[in-house]
């Protein structure tokens, strides 16, 4: 085939096609256009929340938290990153399904981590505000219902295992304050039953022990 003759060729394709290949080579570009402008995909890290509604005395299981993934610019001091780190700890305030499982939800101080042989944690509220104020966990005390305007005990040295406090502006806020006059304690499982129902039925009081008579 001689030269001349297959360029004469493609001219002619190009002249019959030349507006579908226009369209093409417009759509084409418009497409790298795009790809060069599209924004990066946003930086996302992976936290521990909690995966349903959590009261606090709970005993984390791999039923109560699960790994979701944020925006990295949302993660807060103290977040998780693995379940494991937070299975078999107590809370100390509870967390609203889908909020982050951090170290400020577990409580501090004496014995806050771990429950002995036998004991469960139970919140309950106080009659007296100022005195949960000034509760601090490992405290011993006895817990009084008022029944019939007679003082009785519903539970005898129970050990304050933290007094909580609560977030007083969301999540991402840093600044904390005490959460009513509600109190975390050890108590033994057989008592845990009764106490929780002498909680529901009102704030009960407290009578505060030595800490060398608590047993």
């Amino acid at each position: 085939m001689l030269p001349g003759v297959g360029l004469t060729r493609i001219h002619r394709f190009v002249h019959r096609w030349r507006r579908p290949l226009a369209a093409a080579c417009a759509g084409v570009a418009v497409l790298i256009s795009l790809s060069v402008l599209r924004p990066a995909p946003p930086v996302t890290a992976d936290i521990v929340v909690a995966a349903s509604d959590l009261p606090p005395g709970v005993t984390l299981t791999s039923e109560d938290v699960t790994v979701a993934a944020v925006p990295a610019e949302l993660v807060v001091v103290g977040s998780y990153s693995n379940t494991a780190d937070t299975i078999g700890r107590l809370l100390a305030t509870g967390i609203d399904a889908g909020e982050p499982v951090t170290a400020s939800r577990f409580g501090g101080g004496v014995g806050s981590g771990a429950l002995a042989t036998g004991e469960v944690a139970v919140p309950v509220r106080l009659a007296d505000r100022a005195l949960a104020e000034f509760l601090q966990p490992g405290d011993v005390i006895d817990l009084v219902a008022a029944r019939d305007r007679r003082g009785q005990v519903v539970a005898e040295s129970a050990r304050v295992i933290t007094v909580p406090r609560q977030d007083s502006s969301g999540f991402l806020a840093g600044s904390t304050t005490r959460a009513d006059s509600l109190v975390l304690v050890a108590v033994p499982r057989r008592v845990a039953t009764e106490v929780a129902a002498s909680a529901l039925a009102g704030p009960l009081t407290a009578v505060v022990r030595a800490t060398a008579d608590s047993r």
